[in-house]
């Protein structure tokens, strides 16, 4: 037998139809596997002769003449076989090039292999002309069947490669033990690890799980090798029935359909062009997906890690599989997530039409196939193609400004194709009169078969009455408020609109769900913000053909709020609040995930259209904002710092005994108490009168200002969300004998302070935050105070926006006064990331969320 390494061994020839084994024992036996028997091996006429150079070790080129010759001498009869004489040649030092080729495990004559799928790389070391196998010993090599090449050998270069090769994930293969522990088989195993075995395979690494896939360490396996070995280049080459051929798709396509008889469903099918047939990848995707470790297919979803700078695998029969990018898949998971592992995927998943937006932006670098209607639809959602323009109704009694005109397209378009919506525009850019205008075109198209209710703050009621008067007479108007408004529930399929507020709702809601709506209307709909609260649940009730939601600040505190209201307005849209949390809500705050705030801002987009001022209104005057610092007395920094220590102790021991979601409403109340120390320490309801005699130092400092600004002709709004600290400030005023008006929760009368200020009668209106940050038109001010900060600065922009609204004409200054090295000035701080959370979940970003370090920012001492 002439080995691979050049030497030559004696061996006994048996037929391959012999079922015998040769076993090299002393003396040599034959191994009887189907009768399980063995005998020793006798050998005529040269018995003892054959039996000494059986024993004799193998024979190197450089001993074939000797050898010969003594065969010669003791074997003239030639009953022994003689070995061949080769032809010798060196090969001189060079570096050696590493060569691969990938095929079926099987093919490279590894025994027999269960799996059809299994793939090993061949790999041998080129040095010029001649091939060397990895784990060929010495320096001789059989280059022809009569040559054989000496090669001088770097040995060192050689092992870096085969540490690549481990790095890049494979090892060298070992066949699998026998099935069956017998004395036979493992004398087998004995015998078979004797034997030479030069250029084994080498198979993927997978750490001894049978369920790992393979596919990845295979079709990765180039760039691995090029990162763990820079400096060597690799020779890789596949054969056909390598197992793990990559298909990495030119040009992929979507196609839509609709579902059935379901109007707002529709099928999504997906996959790519080959060879000019188009091959669906949507079924064997979602299968692959219930594959998916959980960890990596999360940060998929989310949009984090290496995750989206990879490959998805997809195997589509036994040799091919398909490259899906990272980023790719990342923005499909949003609409086949769900379906993961779903045998019953054939060829299609079914969704929402309001999805659709999602399905355009997965298919912009491919192809859109479907219905024409279904293909402009999915680009309006997605904003690449301009919605339909709208003449302005008859009747209406308001000249529509052009960014009115486009509010009332996209409201019009929600309607037209059965979506809801949230109108977010800033305050002051006439959310109503853009509502009244679509109601009054609703009613001109004939669409208009069941009435409009509006729900609203009972403070705007009247404010609807008047304006739908205003700007729409030809509407027949009802308002349900008052003691009398049962007797007008027999009046409710006669209107057009229909006005009731948020408090009344809970208390009628048996008799409005039996009426059905064209369009139900929630304006200042963060009155829904707690998906739990009475309100939320009866307005869920409402039979409506339509919905919309009217609010300047539709995200206050958290992204909880944004999900309860979408799921008043389109139920599904957003998931259910467990999953919203998980997938948006977490990643979003806890996290700062930017990717999955885009993806909800995506998701969102197309139904929720806001604009700024800044935007739509450049006429409007400038807006000067000054921060005033009120420096802390002696005896206020004395109470204020030995009431945070005990509240931060207090704080701490229900944190740690319950958790920080269980202590919302400690952590709340210790804030709320120092705040109002900042304030003013009289708003502590426990604090004993005698125990103090001091000043507060922001009240001090307000009453210093109101003069000069009143004597300067300021028009001013004071805003607290403390109703006691206004009537306070009112104990000063008096004892100055400035004039002034005031509007709380409890002004029954709201237009006639309202009217005195804009009629110049009155310079100050003193206002609660809750009170008047809706549904005022303030704007003959010209000056806002905010006494206190609140947490989120889009409710201060709220009451803000009552003077800097469309029909002021001078420049607003917005003054807001902190106390010096309290919690006020970090809530401040805290502010910006709450604005950022408003203000990029509106047009993409991040947020922040209250966490065990932001206590004790908040109650920390700041000149420690």
């Amino acid at each position: 037998q002439l080995l691979p390494s050049g030497v030559q061994r004696l061996a006994p020839c048996i037929d391959e139809h012999d079922e015998r084994v040769w076993l090299e024992t002393t003396p040599p036996h034959l191994l009887d596997l189907e009768r399980r028997l063995w005998h020793p091996v006798r050998f005529a006429p040269a018995g003892p002769r054959a039996l000494e150079w059986l024993a004799r070790p193998d024979l190197a080129p450089e001993a074939v003449d000797s050898a010969l010759a003594e065969l010669e001498s003791r074997d003239p009869q030639g009953c022994l076989p003689r070995p061949q004489q080769l032809r010798r040649s060196f090969e001189r030092a060079r570096a050696p090039r590493p060569s691969l080729v990938l095929a079926a495990l099987t093919n490279l004559h590894c025994g027999p292999d269960d799996d059809a799928a299994a793939a090993a790389a061949d790999l041998h070391f080129c040095y010029g002309d001649t091939r060397v196998a990895w784990d060929l010993v010495g320096p001789n090599v059989l280059r022809e069947p009569d040559e054989v090449v000496e090669v001088q050998r770097d040995f060192e270069r050689e092992q870096a490669c085969l540490d690549a090769l481990k790095a890049g994930g494979l090892k060298p293969y070992e066949a699998p033990p026998p099935h069956r522990a017998s004395p036979v088989h493992r004398v087998l195993a004995v015998h078979s690890n004797r034997r030479e075995r030069v250029g084994r395979p080498w198979v993927a690494d997978l750490g001894g799980s049978a369920c790992a896939d393979p596919a990845p360490v295979w079709t990765g396996l180039r760039e691995r090798l090029r990162l763990a070995d820079p400096e060597t280049e690799w020779s890789i080459d596949e054969r056909a029935d390598f197992p793990f051929q990559v298909i990495r798709p030119r040009q992929w396509f979507s196609r839509v359909a609709p579902q059935g008889d379901a109007r707002g469903q529709v099928s999504l099918d997906f996959g790519f062009m080959l060879d000019g047939r188009a091959v669906s990848l949507l079924a064997a995707l979602v299968r692959r997906l219930a594959d998916i470790p959980g960890e990596w297919l999360q940060q998929l979803a989310l949009g984090l890690g290496t995750a989206v700078d990879s490959e998805l695998l997809i195997r589509i029969d036994d040799l091919r599989l398909v490259a899906l990018p990272g980023d790719r898949l990342t923005e499909l998971m949003s609409l086949i997530g769900d379906h993961a592992g779903d045998a019953s995927i054939e060829d299609r998943v079914v969704f929402s039409r309001a999805r659709l937006s999602d399905v355009e932006q997965a298919a912009r670098s491919g192809e859109m196939h479907g219905p024409g209607e279904l293909r402009l639809l999915a680009r309006q959602l997605a904003g690449s193609s301009p919605l339909d323009c709208v003449a302005a109704p008859k009747g209406l009694r308001a000249e529509l400004r052009p960014y009115q005109a486009d509010g009332l397209n996209w409201l019009q378009f929600l309607a037209v194709n059965d979506f809801a919506g949230v109108l977010a525009d800033d305050m002051g850019l006439g959310k109503t009169v853009q509502t009244l205008a679509h109601i009054l075109l609703e009613k001109q198209a004939g669409r208009l078969d069941h009435p409009v209710l509006v729900v609203a703050p009972t403070s705007l009621l009247f404010n609807w009455r008047a304006e739908a008067r205003r700007f729409a007479p030809d509407l027949k108007v009802l308002v349900l408020h008052g003691p009398q408004r049962r007797r007008e529930f027999h009046r409710l399929s006669r209107q057009d609109l229909v006005l009731t507020s948020y408090a009344l709702v809970t208390r009628d809601i048996e008799m409005l769900e039996r009426q059905c709506f064209h369009l139900v209307l929630l304006d200042e709909a963060q009155y829904i913000k707690n998906p739990r609260a009475r309100i939320s649940q009866a307005v869920r009730r409402l039979d409506a053909h339509h919905r919309l939601a009217l609010s300047g600040t539709p995200i206050e505190n958290h992204l909880g709020e944004l999900w309860s209201l979408f799921d008043f307005l389109m139920p599904g849209l957003l998931g259910d609040a467990k999953a919203f949390k998980r997938y948006f809500r977490e990643p979003i705050e806890r996290d700062q995930n930017a990717a999955r705030a885009h993806e909800l801002n995506r998701r969102i987009r197309p139904f929720l259209m806001r604009r700024t001022k800044t935007e739509v209104a450049p006429e409007l005057p400038e807006k000067i904002e000054i921060m005033r610092i009120a420096e802390l007395a002696s005896a206020q920094r004395g109470l204020y710092d030995r009431v945070r220590s005990e509240l931060y102790g207090r704080v701490s021991q229900a944190v740690e005994a319950h958790g920080l979601a269980r202590s919302r409403i400690v952590v709340l109340d210790a804030l709320l108490r120092l705040r109002q120390i900042c304030c003013d320490p009289r708003l502590l309801r426990d604090l004993n009168p005698e125990d103090w005699a001091g000043r507060s130092a922001k009240l001090d400092l307000l009453m210093e200002m109101l003069p000069k600004l009143l004597s300067e002709g300021r028009r001013i709004l004071l805003f607290s969300q403390f109703t006691g600290m206004l009537n306070l400030i009112e104990q000063e005023l008096h004892k100055r004998a400035l004039e002034w008006v005031k509007l709380t929760g409890r002004t029954r009368d709201r237009q006639a302070p309202v009217r005195r200020f804009q009629q110049r009668e009155v310079a100050l209106f003193l206002v609660s935050l809750k009170a008047g940050g809706v549904g005022l038109n303030l704007t003959a001010a010209d000056t806002v105070i905010h006494y206190d900060p609140w947490w989120n600065p889009a409710t201060e922009d709220q009451a803000t926006d009552r003077a800097h609204r469309i029909g002021q004409d001078k420049t607003v200054m917005v003054y807001r006064l902190y106390a010096e090295d309290t919690v006020e000035q970090k809530i401040r701080l805290m502010q910006q990331s709450k604005r950022q959370l408003v203000q990029d979940l509106l047009a993409g970003g991040g947020a922040a969320h209250l966490n065990a370090e932001d206590l004790a920012f908040l109650f920390g001492s700041t000149r420690d």
